[in-house]
């Protein structure tokens, strides 16, 4: 099995790119948008727009930090359901050598 598989750490570091990104990119974003709001916004459209685009954000950081969380768990029950698949394998190879072997003798 392990022939087949890709590069398991290779897929922990694209995890890990993408949640770091996921998570640091509309924290910023909230943090200058409200710096901005507050250093020169005067009239109510600019108020309004920057509340409704914080309130985005915020469900945009809540929604992906869930996401990735998630997807990182669903790797990891992948990689413990392949590692329980090779050991099942191995077992099936051992039981069919036992059993070839009982039969020859």
């Amino acid at each position: 099995m392990e022939s087949v598989r890709v590069n398991s750490e290779l897929k922990k570091l694209n995890i890990s790119i993408w949640q770091w990104i996921a998570r640091v990119v509309p924290i910023v974003y909230l943090v200058v948008s409200l710096a901005l709001h507050f250093i020169g916004t005067e009239s109510l459209k600019d108020i309004l727009a920057v509340i409704g685009l914080s309130i985005v954000s915020l469900f945009a950081i809540i929604w992906w930090w869930w996401a990735m969380d998630t997807m990182t768990s669903i790797v990891k029950m992948f990689d413990t359901n392949t590692k329980r698949y090779d050991d099942i394998s191995k077992e099936i190879k051992a039981v069919k050598k036992e059993l070839s072997d009982t039969r020859r003798s």
